[in-house]
C-alpha cells in the first residue's frame, strides 16, 4: 500500500513536467528554452527517486518515455540542438537502468542505434557537423545503461532474479548477434575505437566502459577474432599516451585499456576457445593425442558466419607473433608513476599467463619478467598483488604450472648470465633490474606456505649455485668485471670491534663493517640491490648453495689481487643469506637466530680455519706474474675495458690509429682483503652468537 501511494506521489510529480514537455516537443526557437527547463526539472525528479532507493514501475517508464520519444520523432536531427540531445540522452540513461528488464525489443533497438548514430556523427546534421563532446559523452552513458547488466535487485528471490537476468541477457545477446545488427554494432566497435582518443577524457572513459563491456558479453566468438587487430592497435596507443601532447596516459585510461585489451585477447585466443576450433590440440590423455595426430578436418564453409574469423593454426601464429610486438611496446607501462596502472599491468600479466599458456607461449617470458619486476615495486598494493598472483599461478596445478616453473627457473638463469655483460658498460640501471628480478625470484619462496609446494625454486637455484650449475662459467665473467675499491673510514672504538672478533657476547653494541664501493657501480641503489641478490640466493638455495660459497671462498683466498677481493665479497654476501644473517648498517638485529645446519658447520670451520691462517702468513710481495695471470683470468676470457675519447682526423681525413692502453700494473689489494675476510670471520660469530 505504501509503495503504491509512492507511485503515485511519483506519477503527480511527472505529470508536472511530462504534460508541457509533450505539448513543446515541436522545437521552435522559442520553444526550445522551455524543453530545456523541462528536461532539466524531469532529470532532478528522476534521480531524486533513484536515491530514494526506488525502482520506477515499467508504467511508469513508458510514461516517461512518451514525451521524449515524441520530441525525438517530431524533429529531425539538425533542428535538434546539442543541449538539448544532451538532457534527453541524460534522461534516457536514468531510465534505461531499471528499463532494462522490460523494455520491449524494438525500442532497445533505436535506442542503441540512435546512441551509436551520435557517437559516430552520422545522426543525420550533416557533413561536417558532429555533435560535441559532451553530447557524445551522455549518448555514451545512455548506451552504457541500455547494455549494463542492472546490479540492484527488485525482488526479493535472488534466484529468480538470477534466471530472469540470465534469460533477458540471452535475449539481447542473440539480438545483436543477427545478421541485421552485426553491421550496427560493427560500426558503434569502429566509432568507439576512434573517439576513444580524444583529449575530452569524461568521454574517453566512458567509450573504454562501454569497449569493455561489448567485447566481454554481446560480441560473439565469431567477431571477436575479428576486430582483436584493431583493439589491440589502438588500446596500445591509448596506455602509452602517444597521442597526448604530455606523452602518457593518466593512470585510469591505462588501466580501462589494458582491461580491454586483456578481454579482446582472452576471448579471442584463450586455450579453451582454441582448442575448441582446431587451432590448438590440447593433449590430456591417449585419445587427445591420437586425435593429434590424425589430424582434424577442416570445418565445412556452411558454419561461417558474416564479420566471423576462423580460428585456424595458421590464423593463430600470425596473430600470437603480431600480438608478441604489440605487448613488448608496452614495457614502459611496468615503471608508470601510478598503482592502478601498475595493478592493470599485474592483471594483465596474470590472465594472459592464465587463459593463453597454449596459445601465446612466446609472451609468456615478458609476461613473467613484468610480474618479477611489480612484486618489487615501491607501492605495497602493487608489489603484494602481483606476487600473490604470480604465486598462485605456479603453485595452482594447471597446464600452465610447470612451464611457468621452468621459464622462472631460466629467466633466473639468463639474468645471472647478463649481470657481466651490463657491468662494464656502466648501465646501472640495468644491473638494478637484473639483481632485482633475481631476488624477486627468491623471494617468492618466503611467500609461500607452506615452503614445500615452493621446493622447485629451492632445488633449481640450488642447482644453478651447486656443481652441476656452471658456477665456472658466470662466476669467472663476473669478478672479471665486477670490481672493489678501497672504503674511505675512519675506524674508532677498537675496543668494541675487538671484542666482537673475540666472541664477547657482554657487548651491546656491534660495530658495523665499513661499505664497500664498486669501481664500476656508480649508485648506491644498484650496489644494494647487488648485495640483496647474493642473500636472496644464499637464503633461496640455503645448503645447495654450498658449493658457491666455497668455490668463491677459495678463489678469494688464492691471492690478494682484484679478483680475489672480489670472491671473497661474493662468497660472504653468499654466506649471509644461507645464515639468514646480515652483516649491512643498520639491518642486523642481535637476537635474532641465524639459520643452522650440519653441512653449513663443516663447511664454515673449515673456511674459517684456512681464513684464519692468513693472518699467520708472512706479509710477503707476491711475484707480479701471479698477480697479472690472475687478472687475466684464463685465456679463454675476453678482456671488456671501458674506454672514453675520441679518435683524432687528420686534416687529409687520415684516422690516425688510437694508441694502445697501456694495461695497468696489477696492485696487491691487501687492506682491503684483510677487511672481506674480517667479515667473511663474522658471519659464523654472528650467527652462532644470536
Amino acid at each position: 500500500m505504501a509503495s503504491q501511494d509512492f507511485n503515485r506521489h511519483i506519477f503527480r510529480r511527472l505529470r508536472i513536467v511530462c504534460v508541457p514537455l509533450l505539448g513543446a516537443s515541436l522545437l521552435t526557437p522559442n520553444s526550445i528554452p522551455d524543453v530545456f527547463k523541462y528536461l532539466g526539472e524531469l532529470t532532478t525528479i528522476l534521480l531524486d527517486v533513484r536515491s530514494s532507493g526506488t525502482v520506477l514501475t515499467p508504467d511508469l517508464i513508458s510514461y516517461t518515455f512518451f514525451p521524449v520519444s515524441t520530441l525525438l520523432r517530431r524533429n529531425t536531427a539538425f533542428d535538434i540542438p546539442d543541449q538539448i540531445l544532451e538532457k534527453v540522452f541524460i534522461v534516457l540513461s536514468i531510465l534505461c537502468e531499471d528499463w532494462w528488464w522490460d523494455c520491449d525489443i524494438s525500442i532497445w533497438e533505436q535506442i542503441f542505434i540512435l546512441c551509436g548514430a551520435v557517437i559516430a556523427g552520422i545522426d543525420g546534421r550533416g557533413k561536417g557537423r558532429t555533435r560535441d563532446d559532451e553530447t557524445k559523452e551522455a549518448a555514451g552513458r545512455c548506451l552504457l545503461a541500455l547494455l549494463r547488466v542492472p546490479t540492484h535487485q527488485t525482488t526479493s528471490n535472488a534466484t529468480t532474479l538470477s534466471d530472469r537476468t540470465q534469460a533477458r541477457l540471452e535475449m539481447l545477446k542473440t539480438v545483436t548477434g543477427t545478421d541485421k545488427f552485426l553491421p550496427i554494432l560493427g560500426q558503434t566497435l569502429d566509432s568507439l575505437l576512434v573517439i576513444v582518443d580524444t583529449p575530452h577524457l569524461p568521454l574517453q572513459r566512458v567509450s573504454l566502459s562501454i569497449l569493455s563491456l561489448i567485447i566481454e558479453t554481446y560480441a560473439s566468438d565469431g567477431l571477436v577474432p575479428s576486430i582483436l587487430p584493431g583493439v589491440v592497435s589502438r588500446m596500445t596507443r591509448i596506455a602509452l599516451g602517444t597521442s597526448t601532447k604530455r606523452g602518457w596516459a593518466s593512470g585510469e585510461v591505462v588501466s580501462g585499456s589494458l582491461e580491454v585489451m586483456q578481454l579482446a585477447i582472452v576471448r579471442a585466443l584463450g586455450n579453451g576457445i582454441c582448442a575448441k576450433e582446431g587451432a590448438i590440440h590440447a593433449v590430456a590423455d591417449l585419445e587427445d593425442l591420437a586425435r593429434a595426430t590424425m589430424g582434424r578436418p577442416d570445418r565445412p564453409l556452411s558454419e561461417s558466419r558474416p564479420f566471423a574469423t576462423l580460428r585456424t593454426p595458421s590464423w593463430l601464429r600470425g596473430t600470437s607473433s603480431q600480438l608478441l610486438i604489440a605487448l613488448n611496446t608496452l614495457a614502459p607501462l611496468v615503471t608508470h608513476s601510478t598503482p592502478s596502472a601498475l595493478l592493470a599491468v599485474s592483471k594483465l600479466s596474470t590472465t594472459l599467463l592464465r587463459d593463453t599458456s597454449m596459445t601465446l607461449p612466446e609472451a609468456q617470458p615478458l609476461l613473467l619478467h613484468w610480474l618479477l619486476s611489480l612484486t618489487n615495486s615501491d607501492f605495497p598494493s602493487v608489489s603484494t598483488e602481483s606476487r600473490e598472483s604470480l604465486t598462485l599461478l605456479l603453485m595452482t596445478p594447471s597446464g600452465a604450472q610447470l612451464p611457468l616453473q621452468d621459464r622462472l627457473l631460466h629467466i633466473t638463469n639468463d639474468s645471472l648470465l647478463a649481470l657481466p655483460r651490463l657491468l662494464p658498460i656502466h648501465a646501472d640501471a640495468k644491473v638494478e633490474h637484473v639483481a632485482g628480478i633475481v631476488e624477486a625470484v627468491c623471494r617468492l619462496l618466503s611467500s609461500v606456505e607452506p615452503k614445500k609446494g615452493a621446493l622447485f625454486i629451492s632445488n633449481g637455484i640450488g642447482r644453478l649455485l651447486g656443481p652441476s650449475g656452471g658456477i665456472e662459467k658466470w662466476g669467472w665473467s663476473l669478478l672479471s668485471v665486477l670490481e672493489l675499491s678501497k672504503p674511505s673510514a675512519t675506524f674508532t672504538m677498537a675496543f668494541s670491534a675487538r671484542l666482537m672478533l673475540e666472541s664477547n657476547t657482554d657487548i651491546t653494541q656491534w660495530e658495523d663493517f665499513p661499505e664497500i664501493d664498486f669501481k664500476n657501480v656508480f649508485s648506491t641503489t644498484t650496489k644494494q640491490a647487488l648485495e640483496r641478490m647474493f642473500r636472496a640466493l644464499g637464503r633461496a638455495s640455503e645448503d645447495n648453495c654450498l658449493f658457491s660459497v666455497e668455490w668463491f671462498a677459495n678463489v678469494g683466498l688464492s691471492g690478494t689481487g682484484s679478483r680475489s677481493v672480489t670472491a671473497m665479497w661474493c662468497a660472504c654476501r653468499l654466506l649471509e643469506g644461507v645464515a639468514e644473517v646480515s652483516l649491512s648498517r643498520g639491518s642486523r638485529t642481535h637476537g635474532i637466530p641465524g639459520r643452522r645446519s650440519k653441512r653449513l658447520t663443516k663447511l664454515v670451520r673449515s673456511l674459517v680455519r684456512s681464513v684464519a691462517e692468513l693472518w699467520d702468513e708472512a706479509d710477503e710481495t707476491e711475484p707480479i706474474e701471479s698477480i697479472l695471470k690472475e687478472e687475466r683470468g684464463s685465456s679463454t676470457q675476453t678482456l671488456v675495458q671501458h674506454t672514453k675519447g675520441i679518435d683524432t682526423v687528420h686534416e687529409n681525413l687520415r684516422i690516425t690509429p688510437r694508441k694502445l692502453v697501456k694495461q695497468n700494473t696489477a696492485t696487491k689489494q691487501s687492506e682491503l682483503h684483510k677487511s672481506l675476510s674480517l667479515q667473511f670471520l663474522a658471519v659464523p660469530t654472528i650467527s652462532y652468537l644470536s
